[in-house]
């Protein structure tokens, strides 16, 4: 997802949290007001910093909880339920609390996030370095995107690129050859080799066990391995 994008969610997240809370908020003052004291209506805004912590921080999440605390207590000469708003005032001090405590989870992992993407991106980079602009007779160019915000490398991780001959390879049932199942399967081997050529061997013994004579169109594969060492 691109920066631009994501801040357009992040800001679209935070007004439809905050026009909520403040729609609740409005009804439960305005229900007050008309409404006689024997209906429970001031425990409601218990959910207000709930919503908060949706989207913004614990200085927000706070001042959410504040102002619900308060309103709750401003009620209470109309209802004389002394019981009830201590226990609306903790309740919301302790969804407050929670809210706050999950968000700084959640920024911890986005600041996770951004590091190993960073890191991520510069491993990709030095493997999949940019071919040189001609090629005999050609221009050569080349772009590379993560298909995931998880992706990493560590030394002798390899990256295997393929055509689509590989998983087009079907067995005598008429099914394609199921890289990803055979690739965990190859992990989890007791001495699994980080020799590219060794590994590129395997997989092409592999899909000829799977696919044995039946025809399959023709593949090109290419394994990277990262090397700390230059």
């Amino acid at each position: 997802m691109r920066v631009g994008s994501r801040r357009e969610t992040a800001v679209v997240t935070r007004t439809a949290a905050l026009a909520t809370a403040a729609l609740l908020y409005g009804v439960v003052v305005v229900l007050q007001l008309c409404t006689p004291a024997s209906v429970r209506i001031p425990s409601v805004p218990v959910v207000v910093p709930a919503v908060v912590a949706l989207a913004f921080g614990p200085g927000v999440i706070v001042g959410s909880a504040v102002l619900a605390a308060g309103t709750r207590w401003v009620f209470f000469p109309i209802d004389h339920r002394l019981g009830a708003a201590i226990g609306t005032t903790a309740a919301i001090c302790s969804i407050a609390a929670l809210g706050c405590f999950v968000v700084r989870l959640r920024e911890r992992k986005a600041v996770r996030l951004a590091k190993v993407n960073s890191v991520a991106e510069a491993a990709q980079r030095a493997i999949l370095r940019p071919p040189p602009a001609t090629v005999g007779q050609f221009h050569t160019a080349a772009r590379y995107r993560a298909a995931t915000e998880y992706a990493r490398l560590h030394p002798g991780d390899t990256v295997l690129m393929y055509t689509d001959g590989l998983t087009k390879a079907r067995d005598d049932s008429g099914a394609f050859y199921p890289l990803a199942d055979r690739l965990t399967a190859y992990a989890h081997l007791d001495r699994p080799t980080t020799n590219p050529g060794d590994f590129l061997e395997w997989v092409e013994q592999d899909v000829r066990a799977y696919a044995g004579d039946t025809p399959h169109d023709d593949a090109a594969l290419l394994a990277l391995t990262w090397n700390r060492k230059p």
